[in-house]
């Protein structure tokens, strides 16, 4: 192991570690900051190896677990770090340094590609899935104080417009219908901030001059492999017909991958109108609109959907004819 792994290790963990710390003052800069958490580990895995990045993923975790009993009497925040933030950005990040001869998949000879972003965004999405699960599994949610929240927010409507028109049935099946979604909505909204970190990790890295990756183009290379579109498929399924804890895991994965195909569908429309004089217009439009109604966001979902074709090879040089190049580059 290299000093400098060591050194970056232990820093990206430690800014990962109080990045997730801060949302507890919660004001909104702390919710910034802690939308972040991912970035160091990532940018320790992507511009200094895996070593870092364990390193990392270690320190984050038990500097979590530490501060937060120090402050709060409990050690769940370490939990929570391992399962949301460490975990998806190692997958994520192993897999974006991963790099083969390009002759083996159809690739100019002497020259290297590299595995697609989509398919380590995918790897990355599963991973909060499973990690939004095992929160559900391990803490639960009080279904208590869900159903007195959405009580709460039926009132509410009802006393600001008495015509409101919502009996005791119409509540309880949206209080059922909260608790239905909220593994799905948990692990979109985890997703979402996700992806953001590794746009900012790759940008970091690269810029810094210690990225070998060649820079992925998103409007152009993100798209979900096909083996997104099955499991999709078998999570929607699953979440409307298996019972209980099954549920809730179809239901987190789902939404995580979800995220995944609603990014892809906005990336497709960057492409196509890329050098279009409108392209201003129909992108300021598209976001104003996903921010005010849910219509819009559906329909790139869709066009996320149906755009799964091969993603075009990211290639860059390798340093000799038919190099062997390891699962992650080493420092």
């Amino acid at each position: 192991m290299t000093s400098n792994a060591l050194i970056i290790g232990l820093i990206a963990g430690a800014a990962s570690a109080l990045l997730a710390l801060s949302a507890a003052s919660g004001t909104a800069l702390s919710f910034v900051l802690y939308v972040l958490s991912p970035a160091p580990l990532l940018t320790a895995m992507l511009g200094w190896g895996a070593r870092a990045g364990a390193i990392a993923a270690i320190v984050a975790v038990a500097l979590a677990a530490l501060l937060a009993f120090s402050m709060f009497g409990t050690a769940k925040l370490g939990v929570f770090v391992a399962l949301v933030v460490a975990s998806p950005a190692l997958v994520a990040g192993y897999y974006l340094g991963l790099a083969r001869p390009a002759g083996e998949v159809g690739g100019p000879n002497g020259s290297l590609a590299w595995f697609p972003l989509g398919g380590a965004l995918f790897g990355g999405f599963v991973a909060i899935g499973f990690g939004v699960f095992a929160l559900f599994l391990l803490f639960g949610v009080s279904e208590d104080v869900l159903r007195e929240a959405v009580s709460a927010m039926v009132q509410g409507l009802r006393e600001a417009n008495p015509q409101t028109v919502i009996d005791d049935a119409d509540e309880a099946a949206l209080q059922d219908s909260v608790l239905a979604i909220l593994p799905g909505a948990t692990a979109f909204a985890f997703s979402m901030v996700f992806s953001l970190c590794v746009y900012v990790a790759l940008f970091a890295t690269r810029v810094s001059g210690r990225l070998p990756r060649p820079r992925d183009e998103w409007p152009a290379m993100l798209r979900m492999p096909r083996a997104a579109l099955v499991l999709l498929a078998l999570a929607f399924a699953g979440d409307l017909l298996l019972p209980g804890m099954a549920a809730k895991l179809s239901s987190a994965l789902s939404g995580a991958l979800s995220a995944g195909f609603l990014l892809a569908g906005l990336a497709r429309l960057h492409h196509l109108t890329r050098g279009k004089p409108v392209r201003p217009l129909v992108l300021w439009v598209t976001y104003v609109a996903i921010a005010l109604i849910a219509l819009p966001a559906f329909a790139l979902f869709i066009f996320g959907l149906l755009d799964t074709r091969p993603t075009p090879l990211l290639l860059s040089q390798a340093a000799s004819q038919g190099q062997s190049i390891p699962t992650q580059r080493k420092d």
